[in-house]
């Protein structure tokens, strides 16, 4: 048998499909814990305990303010709420956020996350957690429906201690 693949559809091991950029920049955004005892979004399908809110603002290309509800699974944040520490050592949390984002140009964009935050990854700030999340973009603004078939990224890190956090967000545009 003689297998013959044209060249166009031959691709080497290993070499990636997707264009060269693959992941853009797109904001910064910092939050800082909200007192608020009620999450902003619905609970409905959502996994795990609510954690906390947040509140913050976003810079770079998309600009505005950013609230959001956390969500967690198998937390030792909870412990740390509870006002017991879970120990030393590396605790792994998983994540199920979400919130909106309102521009400043007047768009809201809703967002759904699924992540994880590990805590005690650096020795040397114990109390200190690493993030990285996947991000699912809802919105009905015609300037902005791109980011609806776009996959997003947000890694950062949270000082429980401050009871704050910062994140850079990252999409990849299939549009």
């Amino acid at each position: 048998m003689n297998f013959v693949r044209s060249r166009e559809h031959s691709r080497a091991v290993g070499h990636s499909t997707i264009g060269r950029s693959e992941l853009e920049h797109l904001f910064d955004f910092d939050l800082q814990a909200a007192p608020d005892k009620q999450p902003y979004i619905s609970t409905r399908g959502r996994e795990g305990s609510f954690i906390t809110n947040s509140i913050g603002t976003l810079t770079g290309k998309i600009q505005g303010k950013i609230r959001m509800s956390f969500f967690a699974i198998d937390c030792a944040y909870l412990l740390v709420q509870a006002g017991r520490d879970p120990g030393p050592g590396q605790h792994l949390c998983k994540e199920n956020d979400g919130g909106v984002i309102e521009t400043d140009d007047g768009a809201l964009i809703a967002f759904d996350t699924k992540g994880y935050g590990l805590r005690g990854a650096d020795l040397s700030f114990p109390r200190r957690w690493r993030l990285a999340m996947a991000v699912q973009f809802s919105t009905t603004d015609k300037r902005y429906e791109w980011l609806n078939t776009a996959f997003g990224f947000w890694e950062g890190q949270f000082d429980e201690e401050k009871g704050a956090a910062s994140y850079k967000g990252y999409v990849r545009r299939y549009d």
